[in-house]
């Protein structure tokens, strides 16, 4: 699928606190500090919580490349927001799956 078969998204959405981040595959800062898009036409991001007694869960999630809007620029809806001073994180996705425990992978 090429990233301009795939719509701006203006529905699905997700925000989440969280304890890690894990991006896999090759993604682009874009516009902005806290905004992130795959470079490939779609890429995987790991998202660690913390329940309120302290069990890890990972949540995976499938975020596509939007094409850009007419004219240039971005759809910021379309990217993963991480608010620098914030443990939250936006995803333009709903979640694929998730498990108890931190499946992220150190390296």
């Amino acid at each position: 699928m090429q990233s301009g078969d795939v719509k701006s998204n203006r529905t699905e959405r997700t925000v989440l606190t969280y304890r890690k981040l894990e991006f896999r595959g090759e993604w682009q800062y874009h516009f902005g500090e806290y905004s992130f898009r795959p470079l490939e036409p779609k890429a995987e991001l790991l998202v660690v919580t913390e329940g309120a007694t302290g069990v890890l869960e990972t949540h995976w999630f499938t975020v596509h490349r939007r094409p850009d809007p007419p004219g240039g620029g971005v759809f910021t809806t379309d990217n993963v927001i991480v608010p620098k001073e914030e443990n939250i994180v936006f995803v333009p996705e709903r979640c694929a799956k998730r498990e108890a425990g931190d499946h992220t992978a150190c390296r």
